[in-house]
């Protein structure tokens, strides 16, 4: 899978063995970042805007978008193991957990810096039991997962 700036060839996906173009997705918009879940149910891209696109990426179809607002760029996305959780790190200090399935955000993290700089947070530890981030300053930030589980 490829995610491009070219609008036309978003989303991409390839044939590992022969290295074919086996299909492009036809929605239009630029992809600064993707995520495929363990379990090959969801595909999630993230745009150049504010907003998230949730593929299935079996059926090849959008289920959904998910509008960060504009502060809310997304810098980085991830999928729990489960395949249940996705992980938003956004530009305006903020990462955002939310559960694919009913499109909630079920927990908000806060404490790392970002600005205009690529920042990214993913699931840590022993079952996933915390997120962690990098952060502008000197300081990685890591936050426990127990309320969610």
């Amino acid at each position: 899978m490829t995610g491009s700036l070219d609008k036309n060839k978003s989303i991409c996906q390839w044939n590992t063995a022969t290295g074919e173009l086996q299909h492009v997705w036809t929605r239009k918009h630029r992809t600064e970042g993707l995520t495929l879940s363990p379990d090959g149910h969801w595909l999630v891209a993230m745009d150049d805007q504010s907003r998230l696109h949730v593929y299935s990426f079996i059926t090849r179809e959008l289920q959904y978008e998910l509008e960060l607002g504009r502060r809310g760029r997304p810098t980085s996305v991830s999928i729990s193991a489960d395949s249940r959780f996705l992980l938003v790190n956004k530009q305006d200090n903020e990462a955002q957990l939310f559960d694919l399935a009913s499109r909630e955000c079920v927990q908000t993290y806060r404490g790392h810096t970002g600005g205009e700089f690529l920042i990214r947070s993913a699931f840590g530890g022993a079952d996933e039991s915390f997120v962690i981030s990098g952060s502008e300053g000197k300081d990685t930030h890591a936050h426990s997962l127990s309320e969610v589980f």
